[in-house]
């Protein structure tokens, strides 16, 4: 099977046009994508590298990381024509009948704004922010800019929202063991959790997806 394309003909199949997606970057010497699963792996590569090269090499332990052990699709650095907010998406992944977005973060910022109006665009059915630190950092980051952001939408949206004094749009955690640390906000099942054990954020967002939002979702 040719890699990605079950996601490329899916999106194809809806209506979205889009360029060759990015090959997956190259590895320094000694690193491979299963290594760099460790973070502490992660954190030599990134010094080796450099934070700007390092982007490209977390997208591609992710979609890796999708394709082996999770068994879904995955393309990744795709852009797709007309989305409108620039940039790309970081990783999509596809296992029927559910498309997951990955926006793979390794700097010091979420980017949320740009993930979201992304995410709006494309709709799909689980978008997941991994940003590659700590639980402590994520969380700081999570209140700084993700809180901090969907409450000013809800406010400019909502009269009776604006009314009320210090109001904090809810945020939920789902997971918060010793492994990792991901947060879950009500905004059309999107979830942010911390990369510093990156399997183990996969499988409990993924699962939480599963066992709580969709079937929510269904019996509703």
């Amino acid at each position: 099977m040719h890699f990605g394309h079950p996601t490329e003909d899916f999106l194809t199949s809806l209506g979205f046009r889009f360029g060759p997606p990015g090959a997956l970057a190259g590895l320094p010497e000694g690193f491979t994508y299963s290594k760099l699963l460790e973070r502490h792996h992660r954190l030599k590569c990134r010094e080796l590298v450099g934070e700007s090269a390092f982007g490209p090499i977390l997208e591609g332990v992710v979609s890796q990381l999708l394709l082996g052990t999770f068994k879904y699709d995955a393309i990744n650095n795709v852009r797709i024509e007309d989305e409108g907010t620039g940039g790309d998406y970081d990783v999509l992944a596809f296992a029927a009948p559910h498309l997951l977005y990955v926006e793979c973060k390794s700097g010091k910022t979420l980017g949320f704004k740009n993930t979201l109006e992304r995410h709006d665009f494309l709709r799909p059915a689980l978008t997941l922010i991994l940003h590659d630190v700590t639980k402590q950092t994520l969380e700081e980051h999570s209140v700084k800019e993700v809180q901090r952001e969907l409450t000013e939408r809800a406010r400019a949206k909502d009269s009776n929202v604006a009314k009320v004094p210090g109001y904090a749009y809810p945020m939920h955690r789902v997971s918060d063991s010793n492994r990792s640390y991901a947060l879950y906000n009500t905004r059309r099942n999107m979830f942010i959790a911390s990369g510093e054990d990156l399997e183990h954020a996969v499988r409990m967002t993924l699962r939480h997806f599963h066992q709580v939002v969709q079937q929510t979702s269904y019996w509703s």
